[in-house]
Formats: structure tokens, sequence, C-alpha cells
């Protein structure tokens, strides 16, 4: 889960790791693990569009729901479970790119990827999606379907991407905070493989 870093951490909020270019014609094809999300009135701002705020929140969610069903994150890392993980993990840094508004009321999909995988670390990446009309007009805010290789349901328009974003995590023992010598829990570094993206790095080409 995101937790603050330890002094003897640095944290940082830093720009895209890709060309904002190819990030504009990200695709929901191009993630692994997908989730709706049923924006909420209070979610809009006096422009009468999503706060910025709210995309770095439903980055932040994805994530976090991944690790927990599929990695054995704690929920509560201060109760103990025998089938939880006994790490988890610290935000170091941070982007957002935010590539065209969205207002309620709608319903967006967000995706996500591993794009780098190291001994302790993990670079996420998070694709958010509208679906429109062919016209590019607003489609009734629509049901989905949450999960790994899931698909829009009852789709009718197209998807057109209003941010990308994402973070690095380190995995750190959830008691100590320190990172173990033999890196991130299998436990975590399998849920994590499952999600790495075509062309992804891992291990010695990876950092941390």
């Amino acid at each position: 889960m995101t937790k603050r870093v330890p002094a003897s951490v640095t944290s940082t909020t830093m720009s895209a790791p890709t060309p904002s270019s190819i990030l504009k014609r990200r695709t929901p094809s191009d993630y692994k693990y997908h989730l709706s999300y049923l924006t909420r009135w209070s979610d809009n701002d006096q422009y009468a569009h999503l706060n910025n705020t709210t995309y770095p929140h439903l980055i932040d969610s994805i994530i976090n729901t991944y690790l927990i069903t599929y990695c054995s994150l704690p929920r509560n890392p201060t109760v103990p479970a025998s089938t939880e993980s006994t790490q988890i993990g610290l935000v170091v840094s941070s982007w957002c790119q935010y590539v065209s508004p969205a207002s309620f009321p709608t319903t967006l999909l967000c995706g996500m990827r591993v794009n780098k995988l190291g001994k302790s670390s993990v670079d996420y990446e998070v694709g958010i999606f509208e679906e429109v009309g062919e016209d590019g007009g607003e489609l009734p805010a629509s049901g989905l379907r949450s999960g790994r290789d899931n698909a829009w349901e009852g789709k009718k328009g197209k998807m057109v991407v209003r941010a990308v974003g994402g973070f690095t995590h380190v995995f750190v023992d959830k008691v100590t905070r320190k990172v173990a010598e033999k890196g991130m829990q299998d436990v975590v570094r399998r849920g994590l493989q499952r999600v790495l993206a075509e062309g992804g790095s891992e291990g010695e080409k990876a950092k941390l």
C-alpha cells in the first residue's frame, strides 16, 4: 500500500518516463489488469471537469487493489496474517500526464501494468480511459467488468485516454521499513510478473 517513505529514502514527483506523444496513443489493450470507476459529483471542480487530484487516487487504488488481490499485500500492515506478505511497498516517485478532461457523470476504465521489475522495486503505469461516441460526444454512464483481461461491457463507442500516470514502489519489511537482502518476496514478484508489459524489463535491466 502507499506509505510515507522513511527519511533514508528520497521521494520525488517526476515527469513521465515515456514521451507524451506515446502516452496519448495508449489504449486499454496496452494494459493487463482493469478496474472500473464510477465518477462522483464531488470529483468535479469549479471548471466542471474531474479535478486533477482525482487521477492520482485512481492510480493508487487500482495498484493497491491488484497488490492485495494477487500479491498478498497486507490490508492492515499492523495486523499479522500468515497468508499475507511481510512486506509493504513505499512510494519513492510518482508522475501523471493529463491528456484530456473527463466530467461527472461517467464511468472510467483504469488499466494497469508493470514497466520495470527490479530486485526490490517496481515501476507501474496506469492508463485512465473514457468511452465516448464515435462522434466524440458523451455516452450515458455504463457498467464495466473488473479484473485481469476483462473488457468493457456494452461497448458502444471508442475509448479515449484521459490520463496516464504511475509510481515506483520499493518493497520493504513492514516492521523495520528496510529493504530485504534478497529483495521482494516471491509471492509479490510472481503477482507482478503477471502484469509485466510486453518489452518491460526485469532483473538486471531494472534498478534496485
